[in-house]
């Protein structure tokens, strides 16, 4: 059985269940009289049903009668009903005695009820009583009335859910900097205390989710709706109720049998939906918590928006979408992400083991110490430990680095004597060997990036034989500049494969494919020189790129190149340059990786040669602030580079440092102090100046920051101006690159307008538009088109393209004839 509720998450709710509230045009309409009438009570404040309950009839035996008072007369004046439902109304009634408010609970049609549901009713009343907490909703009075029908009294709540809270931040798409998620972390730490010390008296909820969180006006964070509770050590429940309380066993029908699943979708736990009630424990409550969280770091359900029987499949799979590759847009904390997967871990004993356990994580987060789910490394725990202790390590960072560079400085002239460039590796694949005798710093991987022997790798004096799918890593310290050349050569027109930069060989998805930055060659019968951004878990996003030709059994060079945030390739016979800036913060250690893989055929490589650049090229004054923005320490390098811009005032350099100290403030820390000050101080600045070098590189960043937070026409203007001076700019494909937004109707007519004005686009990607049809895009001569997540009828507008490559919902389609026979159809 399955059972569901539905609530108002505006009203005020006092723990019922199954609540459906009247709409107060609906109450405005009906007299006093009728409505006491409809909820048994009479208008003189007593609940007289018109038939009176018979004990004997329901096979309870005195003890409801006996045990429990009375009400009494005028006591409690009916005010306005709250909410109905099929297991029991609750009203809004004036207690006479103490001259205030509450809400009462009442049991419809108890005559007619089985014992199972007076027991329950009583049952709930009595277990909300016993929690007496701060943030568990306290019962007032429990009572029968003359006649033998429940009723409990609880405190009024006013305010609204926690689910209604959380759909208001959602529509009004409230950011961290209007309400800090900090603020949710210490709503969440009340929901643990309350549910932690219900566990304390051996009471499971077994329903928490955010309907049952009430928000009071005043800051109240109150746990609601106790109907389905249960003691941890009797499953029947009965164990606060005196031995003769049910008459025989088969009337019990209160004890929840294993195969009956009671608990709400997407926060009920793997054993709720599988009915397994005898193993119900703590645990199952903790699953909730986690899912709770999971919904406040995301504004969203955590099984989204699927037919019941979907989301209870999902449960049992354990197929939950991590919290930050569901909103990535959110940025949700690395930290917190782990948290929530592990509370909601599919087997009970991967979960915490306790609510305090849980909670101490959030405190740990809110603290600024490593959680243990993360499982931080030691550069992480040590990250955090300068972020608590921020002014003293800067302090000492800042008096290291001003002895630094003037040992820099001292150590100019010998350093410039230094080559600018020297390498890290260098080998060549022209004779018959020894494969798995590799030069430092490569290594060979599986498809599942397990380490290989070698075994299945052949060198000749035709080059090395790359095995279809298996990676050759780059395992080297790279700092942020880097060069990479290779020679290749492919046997087949249709012969392909792949080089991932900036990568992380063990941050996979469920593809088991690394992130990072990904081009590739001899793709679909020619070279596809495009770069792509993918995450783990999700499909690529194009960049940029071109398609041109091939020429198979010819060796051909390839040349990567990384050198002040911009990212160059060379690739094939003519030698065709693309290029990109990179809008993403410096990549972390572990991304700091190059991996080579052949997607098809029979590639080989000749050759090989990776250098790095060594400080002594850099301007020496930047080289410090550099060092921090590597790191991470945004403002520390903020600080330093303006330091260095105001000291060489007529220098080159001071140009460039103006430019990093923007573009730190502007996309790598958003959440800097009084960052809109400190953008507009900048811009004075490089006004200020006869000559400034980077005019074009500042446009594209502030495209780039509006883009982010959201202004898609602000971004879209500054991307006009943009091409009017440089028509071949490639900041409309790396801004989709950064993170897709769902064009309004304006929006997506402004992009438009300057797609038809960008004559050179040869590539496009329009997945997940939500086209119907690609008039739009009628008048561009593309001759690579993606166009999956489109609802398309209509491929007419494609028929006089020059494509080469068509991507749609039903495969890939590659050359004249295949691309023409698809549209035919």
């Amino acid at each position: 059985l399955f059972e569901t509720k539905k609530q108002d998450n505006e009203m005020a709710f006092t723990g019922m269940n199954e609540d459906a509230p009247l709409s107060p045009e609906e109450t405005q309409k009906l007299p006093e009289a009728m409505l006491a009438n409809m909820y048994s009570v009479s208008d003189d404040g007593n609940n007289n049903p018109d038939i009176p309950l018979d004990p004997g009839k329901l096979g309870i035996d005195e003890f409801l009668v006996d045990r429990l008072s009375h009400k009494p007369l005028n006591k409690y004046k009916f005010r306005r009903s709250i909410a109905c439902g099929g297991m029991k109304m609750v009203l809004e009634v004036r207690d006479m005695d103490t001259m205030r408010d509450v809400a009462m609970a009442v049991l419809p049609d108890a005559d007619k009820r089985p014992p199972a549901d007076i027991l329950r009713f009583v049952q709930e009343a009595r277990l909300t009583a016993s929690l007496e907490h701060p943030n568990i909703v306290p019962v007032h009075d429990i009572g029968i009335d003359k006649n033998g029908a429940p009723y409990f009294t609880m405190k009024l709540l006013r305010g609204k859910t926690l689910a209604a809270f959380l759909k208001s931040l959602a529509d009004e798409g409230v950011s961290e900097e209007d309400y800090p998620m900090h603020r949710l972390l210490r709503i969440f730490l009340k929901i643990c205390s309350g549910v932690a010390f219900a566990h304390s008296k051996g009471v499971l909820h077994l329903d928490l989710k955010p309907e049952n969180i009430q928000l009071g006006d005043f800051g109240e964070v109150l746990i609601i709706d106790w109907g389905l509770a249960k003691m941890m050590d009797n499953e029947s429940n009965l164990d606060s109720f005196p031995a003769g309380t049910m008459k025989n066993s088969a009337n019990n029908a209160i004890v929840t049998m294993d195969g009956m699943m009671k608990g709400t979708p997407g926060y009920m736990s793997p054993e709720q939906a599988a009915g397994k009630n005898l193993t119900k424990d703590a645990r199952t409550d903790i699953y909730a918590l986690g899912a709770i969280l999971y919904a406040m770091l995301t504004l969203q359900n955590p099984l989204g928006s699927k037919s019941v029987p979907d989301m209870i499949q999902d449960t049992l799979d354990g197929n939950i979408i991590p919290p930050r590759y569901r909103v990535p847009e959110r940025e949700i904390p690395v930290a917190l992400d782990a948290v929530v997967q592990k509370a909601m871990s599919l087997s009970p004993y991967d979960r915490y083991q306790s609510v305090t356990e849980l909670r101490d994580e959030v405190n740990a987060f809110i603290g600024g110490y490593a959680t243990v789910a993360e499982k931080a490394s030691s550069l992480k725990k040590a990250m955090l430990l300068v972020k608590r202790h921020v002014i003293l390590t800067v302090s000492a960072v800042i008096l290291f680095l001003v002895l630094a560079v003037a040992g820099a400085v001292m150590l100019q002239d010998h350093q410039r004597q230094k080559a600018a460039w020297f390498p890290l590796c260098s080998v060549q694949w022209n004779a018959p060997t020894d494969v798995r005798k590799l030069p430092k710093g490569i290594t060979y991987r599986k498809k599942d990036l397990s380490l290989s022997d070698g075994t299945a790798w052949r060198s000749s004096s035709r080059g090395l034989l790359l095995p279809r799918g298996e990676w050759l890593w780059l395992d080297l310290p790279l700092k942020s500049d880097w060069h990479l050349d290779f020679r290749y050569s492919v046997e087949q027109p249709g012969d392909s494969f792949e080089v991932r930069l900036q990568a992380d060989p063990e941050n996979k998805g469920a593809d088991q494919l690394p992130s990072g930055l990904i081009t590739r060659f001899g793709l679909d019968g020619g070279t596809r020189d495009i770069f792509y951004r993918q995450e783990p878990g999700k499909q690529p996003v194009q960049i940029s790129g071109h398609v041109s030709g091939v020429a198979p059994g010819v060796i051909q060079e390839a040349s990567f190149q990384r050198n002040d945030g911009r990212l160059t390739v060379r690739v094939g016979l003519a030698g065709r340059e693309e290029s990109l800036i990179d809008f993403l913060p410096p990549a972390t250690e572990k991304q700091r990786r190059i991996g080579i893989r052949a997607l098809s055929g029979n590639i080989r490589l000749h050759s090989l040669t990776l250098t790095n650049r060594g400080d002594a090229e850099r301007s020496t004054p930047l080289v410090a602030a550099d060092a921090l923005q590597e790191v991470h320490l945004y403002e520390a390098a903020f600080d330093k580079y303006l330091k260095i811009a105001e000291s060489y005032e007529t220098a080159s350099f001071s140009d460039r440092a103006l430019l990093n100290s923007y573009r730190i403030a502007a996309i790598f820390a958003p959440d800097l102090k009084d960052r809109e000050e400190r953008l507009t101080e900048l811009k004075k600045r490089m006004a200020a100046r006869t000559r400034f070098q980077f005019t074009d590189r500042v446009r594209e960043i502030d495209a780039a920051r509006l883009w982010k937070e959201g202004q898609i026409l602000a971004s879209l203007r500054l991307v006009e101006i943009i091409l009017q001076s440089d028509p071949t700019n490639d900041i409309l494909q790396r801004l989709t690159a950064i993170q897709y937004h769902k064009f309004k109707r304006n929006e997506m007519e402004a992009y438009l307008s300057l797609l038809k004005r960008m004559r050179h686009l040869k590539t496009l990607s329009i997945a997940g538009f939500d086209w119907e049809n690609l008039d739009p895009i009628r008048d561009l001569d593309l001759e690579y088109l993606d166009c999956t997540g489109n609802p398309i009828t209509d491929y007419s507008a494609l028929k006089n393209m020059p494509l080469r490559v068509l991507v749609t919902d039903s495969g890939v389609y590659t050359g004249e004839e295949a691309i023409a026979s698809f549209l035919n159809k």
